[in-house]
Order: C-alpha cells, then sequence, then structure tokens
C-alpha cells in the first residue's frame, strides 16, 4: 500500500544492524529481571532474560547492505566483542551459532501526508524506524490510538483521515529522527554521557506522545 501511494525507494537502510539470538545461557544475569546495555567504540551489546533459563542477546554493529556477510558471525562477534568487560565474553562463550540472526535496520523520512482519499497508513509503513529507542511498537499504538479518537468524531472519512496525520505527523518525526540519528553503537565519550541519563530521554519522549499528554492535559 505504501509503494502504491508513495512508490518505490522511500525506505533506506539504516547505518546498523543486529546480531541476536535467544539461547539458553547460564549466568547470573538469566535468572534475574535486570535488564544490560553496553556500549563501546566496537559497537553495543543488549542482555535481557527471556525465561526458563533463556537469555535474549544481541550486538548492533556498523552495517550496510553492501557489507560482505561474514562466514562465520559468531567467531566475528567473538574477536570484535570478547574483551570486553564480564558478563560479555561468558555470553559469547556460551552462544550457539545456530540461534544467531541477523537483521539490518531501516527507516524513512516520515511525511506530513500519509495518506489520499479514505486511504492512510500506520506503524511502520508510514514511519519505519530502527530499534534504537524501542520506538517502533509504542508509536504503532499511538497511531492507533489517535485514529481511533478521530473516526469517532464521526463525519467525512478522508478529512478524518487527514486529522489524524496532521496531529501525528510532528510527533512521530521527532521520534523517528533521535531513533535514526542516535543508534546505540554510537559511542558516547563518559562525561557526556554522564550529563544526560537516560531518564532525561524518557521525559523527552513522554513529551511528544499523543496518549500521555492528552491524559495529564
Amino acid at each position: 500500500m505504501r509503494r502504491q501511494l508513495w512508490g518505490e525507494d522511500v525506505v533506506r537502510t539504516a547505518t546498523f544492524g543486529t546480531w541476536q539470538a535467544l539461547s539458553p545461557i547460564d549466568i547470573d544475569l538469566t535468572h534475574t529481571h535486570l535488564h544490560l546495555m553496553i556500549t563501546g567504540k566496537e559497537g553495543a551489546c543488549g542482555l535481557i532474560p527471556g525465561g526458563d533459563g533463556l537469555l535474549q542477546w544481541w550486538f548492533d554493529v556498523r552495517w550496510s547492505p553492501s557489507d560482505p556477510r561474514p562466514t562465520a558471525p559468531l567467531a566475528e562477534l567473538r574477536r570484535r566483542f570478547g574483551h570486553w568487560a564480564s558478563p560479555v565474553p561468558e555470553v559469547l562463550a556460551a552462544a550457539r551459532e545456530e540461534d544467531l540472526g541477523f537483521f539490518g535496520h531501516h527507516w524513512n523520512r516520515v511525511r506530513p501526508v500519509w495518506g489520499q482519499g479514505r486511504v492512510t497508513l500506520i506503524g511502520d509503513a508510514a514511519h519505519t524506524m530502527p530499534p534504537t529507542l524501542g520506538q517502533g511498537a509504542n508509536q504503532t499504538l499511538e497511531d492507533v490510538w489517535v485514529l481511533g479518537r478521530e473516526l469517532a468524531k464521526g463525519g467525512d472519512l478522508p478529512v478524518r483521515l487527514r486529522a489524524y496525520e496532521k496531529d501525528r505527523y510532528p510527533k512521530v518525526s521527532l521520534v523517528s529522527q533521535l531513533a535514526r540519528r542516535s543508534p546505540a553503537n554510537w559511542r558516547i565519550p563518559p562525561a557526556i554521557g554522564r550529563l544526560f541519563p537516560e531518564s532525561s530521554q524518557t521525559t523527552m519522549l513522554s513529551r511528544f506522545s499523543n496518549r500521555l499528554t492528552a491524559v495529564t492535559g
């Protein structure tokens, strides 16, 4: 549907991709409710307990579709990240090649108008973005909330769809730009990182939430 509305080649590649897996890895973190995100000049690593002795783990690396895929990706990850602090070496030592998959990330510039007539777009179709901020699903849910609010007003359907797009555009456009320009594998000097804690980013995102601003306004 997006191709029908906007034509081809509207989605671009982001600058990074993710090697990730869900594996039975027996380290202390696997049996907790903690989530670790570790960054460095080689990229980024994320670790999330998956329950039942499973650990979801991933490594973000610089990527372009023209880059050759490594024949032994796990060996490459061990070479690149094996010297990092614990528990990264332990995770890589216990990892299995057959669990590993690669996901290249993409984005598209958010347009002021997403549809025409009685047709509109929601979610990734309208605003594909990398998962840096974990906003793909969140922004889709906000799309649905605003769209439902507009449709409930009744009246001319195309008018309601354009109102939905107009309301969502400035908010989701900002979030998309933040996700594209701040991939987790960009190294931030510790002195700067201490000035901008993660909670400040969460606060900023909440200010541009259709749902939260409507509830608290």
